[in-house]
């Protein structure tokens, strides 16, 4: 299964694709410049949108295409854009970064679901800023996420969290940037 997405233009939003034909399986609006994930087996897909929403899909074996399982709202009053994904290989879980605008500044979420619903397992705040990159171990149990951390370098801008935990077991605190 291949994923394409585009941000702009005539063939915006994401395409799921058979990759051994091109035929495509399913098209949605994505309005969003980061990629969507999948996961080991095609059966899930994640995509987010620059509202703040989290789309999880499901393949049908029957009709050959994936259908909307959830959608979960997780923008803040200020406004959230979903950023970085990841679907464990598994396909049992789900984790999305944020970058939350705030008045006169910027923060970044994570959040980890497992994927039968769209009630999150746990939220990590006040990351500093974006949260751009997301991985998950192939059995979700181990979540790394990285971001660009507050511009004075006060909060880490890399964690390794347990599935069960919203408490990082492991940070990095580097000069620039994480992808």
């Amino acid at each position: 299964t291949l994923l394409m997405s585009q941000y702009s233009g005539e063939n915006s939003g994401m395409r799921v694709m058979k990759s051994e034909n091109g035929e495509l399986m399913m098209s949605t609006p994505n309005q969003n410049q980061n990629m969507p994930a999948i996961s080991y087996d095609g059966k899930i897909i994640a995509r987010g949108d620059y509202s703040g929403h989290l789309y999880a899909y499901e393949y049908d074996e029957d009709t050959e295409t994936y259908f909307e399982k959830w959608d979960a709202n997780l923008s803040t009053e200020s406004g959230t854009w979903v950023t970085g994904l990841s679907v464990s290989g598994d396909g049992l879980t789900i984790a999305a970064g944020t970058l939350v605008f705030l008045s006169a500044d910027f923060d970044g979420e994570l959040f980890v679901f497992n994927t039968h619903t769209s009630t999150p397992i746990w939220k990590f705040e006040n990351a500093g800023d974006e949260i751009s990159s997301v991985d998950l171990s192939f059995d979700g149990s181990i979540v790394a996420a990285a971001g660009w951390g507050p511009i004075n370098n006060a909060k880490p801008d890399f964690y390794l969290f347990r599935k069960n935990s919203s408490t990082p077991y492991f940070t990095l605190n580097t000069l620039g940037s994480m992808y």
